[in-house]
C-alpha cells in the first residue's frame, strides 16, 4: 500500500474456499476474518493517505468489510462467527459516525 495504487472494488473478483488438508482449514472463522482485515486497520495511515480517504470513510468501509464476512458466516453456518463480525461492523460503524476511535 506504500508504493502503489489500490482501490476497493464492489463487486467479488476472487473466491477462496477451504478445504480439509488446506494450510488455513484450521483457522477459525474469526481468526480467517482477522487475518484479511486486521492489517487494513493496523495500516490504517496509509490506506486513508492512499486512497484519500476521511477517517470516518475508512471505518465505513471497514465496517462493509466485516459485514459481507457476517453474510458469508451466516451462509455457511457459523453464526458465533457471524455474530462477532456484526459486533466488530457496529464499532466500526460507530467510528465512521462519530470519526473517532471508541474507547
Amino acid at each position: 500500500a506504500e508504493h502503489t495504487a489500490f482501490t476497493q472494488v464492489p463487486e467479488v473478483l476472487v473466491d477462496y474456499r477451504l478445504r480439509g488438508d488446506s494450510i488455513c482449514s484450521s483457522q477459525t472463522p474469526k481468526e480467517y476474518t482477522q487475518q484479511i482485515i486486521g492489517p487494513l486497520i493496523r495500516n490504517q495511515s496509509v490506506f486513508i493517505r492512499q486512497l484519500g480517504l476521511s477517517y470516518s470513510g475508512f471505518h465505513a468501509r471497514i465496517a462493509k468489510s466485516y459485514a459481507q464476512f457476517a453474510v458469508k458466516w451466516f451462509a455457511t453456518l457459523k453464526f458465533k462467527a457471524a455474530i462477532w463480525s456484526i459486533s466488530a461492523a457496529f464499532q466500526h460503524t460507530i467510528e465512521a459516525s462519530w470519526g473517532q476511535k471508541l474507547q
